[in-house]
């Protein structure tokens, strides 16, 4: 896995900014170093010209005293994705017939909030709240020290909606209680499970 930060945007055309597979063709055949060995790399343009540093800066990922050494580490590069549910969130399958949460930091202004996640579901675990998934794993890319995001357990049920608003409530004020608060509330965070409801984020 490699970084790339594009300084001068108008390096690539303005309809293949958010286009993947189009952004990384263009810069490989605007970048002299595409191919060469690097990490991380910085593309600007400076007196007309196109240049770049490579391995100026080193990658994102979390600090050590977030990520307890009780649970397990896996390659990212080693899951099996089964779909995607939005941008760093997707289904992935770790046994058979098993499907977990897989959420990663694609960029690094994402780290302080996914940080704060893990730190909250660890806290919120260690006090007996069943509010929220429990975490299963973390995950890495070159080695187990570069943290760059966790699977946690899927859970089964439907998003929330009008005729769940006692039972929403009731979870928000015991979350309250623990002295947390949501930070992105909406229907869409909070799965309604039976046999017993549980609140998810």
């Amino acid at each position: 896995m490699v970084y790339v930060h594009l300084k001068t945007l108008d390096i690539v055309a303005e309809d293949r900014r958010t286009y993947g597979l189009g952004l990384i063709r263009d810069l490989r055949n605007s970048v002299d170093v595409w191919d060469r060995e690097w990490t991380t790399l910085t593309i600007f343009r400076e007196d007309s010209e196109i240049r770049c540093l490579q391995d100026q800066w080193k990658p994102h990922f979390f600090p050590s005293d977030v990520t307890p050494t009780d649970l397990p580490r896996l390659n990212v590069l080693a899951l099996e994705v089964q779909s995607r549910l939005k941008n760093r969130v997707y289904v992935i399958q770790l046994q058979a017939q098993v499907l977990h949460i897989l959420k990663i930091c694609l960029f690094e202004y994402e780290l302080p909030y996914m940080i704060r996640e893990v730190l909250t579901y660890n806290v919120l675990a260690q006090w007996g709240c069943e509010l929220v998934p429990c975490l299963i794993a973390f995950v890495y890319e070159r080695s187990e020290e570069q943290i760059i995001g966790f699977i946690c357990e899927k859970l089964e049920g439907r998003f929330a909606g009008p005729d769940d608003y006692i039972v929403c409530k009731r979870s928000l004020q015991q979350i309250h209680s623990y002295g947390f608060v949501h930070g992105d509330l909406n229907r869409f965070n909070i799965i309604i499970t039976r046999p017993c409801w549980r609140g998810a984020s």
